[in-house]
């Protein structure tokens, strides 16, 4: 039986050019770190990856150099759960800026409606929208 060797195998994920997505250099070396190749001794590779953004990303795969067949793939990670350590509450002005909620509520006056928001966040600081 034939094994595809993991060495052989080079695996590069990088933000989609002209997309929203922009990593810096220390953070795509943290997203690289994170490529694992697993032989499964059967023919195959398993290959994962953690990527701590949300965003569209080019996922190039090559073997011995050359690119496979139907490489680059364009994937979108979204974001993950909900984690409450990252989240933020903030008070949105009219011009559509945001207030430090400690701020907001110094300058309230009694009997006034107050409103707040609360951003989602998971565990990478990913902004959770719907």
């Amino acid at each position: 039986m034939f094994d595809i060797m993991p060495e052989a195998i080079e695996v590069y994920l990088t933000p989609v050019a002209g997309g929203a997505l922009t990593l810096r250099s220390i953070e795509q070396s943290a997203l690289d770190q994170t490529i694992t190749l697993r032989n499964q001794f059967n023919g195959t590779v398993t290959v994962s990856f953690t990527p701590f953004r949300s965003g569209w990303y080019d996922i190039t795969v090559k073997l011995a150099g050359q690119l496979l067949a139907g490489s680059p793939v364009q994937q979108e990670m979204i974001a993950g759960s909900m984690n409450a350590e990252y989240m933020f509450v903030y008070k949105r002005l009219g011009d559509g800026s945001l207030q430090d909620i400690n701020e907001a509520i110094d300058q309230a006056f009694a009997l006034d409606r107050f409103e707040f928001e609360v951003q989602g966040m998971d565990r990478y600081r990913n902004r959770l929208i719907q």
